[in-house]
């Protein structure tokens, strides 16, 4: 039952933030989650804590934009390609296996494990798996918005938010 309105929601888009003045908008995200592999129980958390602020302020009245994001830049993703590619046999049974959780098939999961040793194959890989589970969870996100630390435009916003901040006064040079 529950899979046949999460598809009605996904469809019909009511999650989805589009412009709209005669309403107050309100963003949130939550921190967005390294992608070397599935979700777990951590993300949950996290994410469940940001739905239920996105839901109470739609019911307020809000036009409520949350995106789903992801975390790439960094060492975790490029540290699993590392051990993939350093033969870490361990490691590669472990990702083999939570890789199985998606893919029935072990000689095609073998090939997808086999593959990330290009950490945008693991990337691209889990992506859409974190997706796929958080709408099976029926998170309040607008997918049409999503962004990850690596996308050019991204890094624009954060440049954008330095030079903001600084020109309020509000960042202030460390001894680091």
């Amino acid at each position: 039952m529950a899979e046949k309105w999460q598809m009605e929601w996904y469809s019909s888009g009511i999650f989805n933030a589009n412009p709209d003045n005669s309403r107050p908008k309100f963003f949130i995200t939550v921190p967005y989650p390294y992608i070397e592999g599935p979700p777990h129980i951590g993300h949950g958390r996290t994410f469940t804590i940001g739905d239920v602020v996105a839901r109470f302020k739609r019911m307020m009245g809000y036009n409520v934009l949350f995106p789903i994001a992801f975390h790439i830049t960094g060492t975790p993703i490029q540290a699993v390609a590392d051990r993939l590619s350093k033969g870490d046999a361990e490691y590669e049974n472990r990702l083999r296996r939570e890789v199985e959780m998606y893919v029935n098939d072990p000689v095609k999961a073998s090939e997808i494990v086999s593959g990330f040793k290009d950490p945008w194959n693991i990337v691209n890989f889990f992506k859409d798996k974190f997706i796929d589970d958080f709408k099976a969870i029926g998170y309040s996100m607008d997918f049409r918005r999503m962004f990850m630390t690596g996308d050019p435009h991204y890094s624009s916003f954060i440049i954008w938010q330095y030079v903001k901040l600084a020109s309020k006064g509000y960042l202030v040079r460390g001894r680091h």
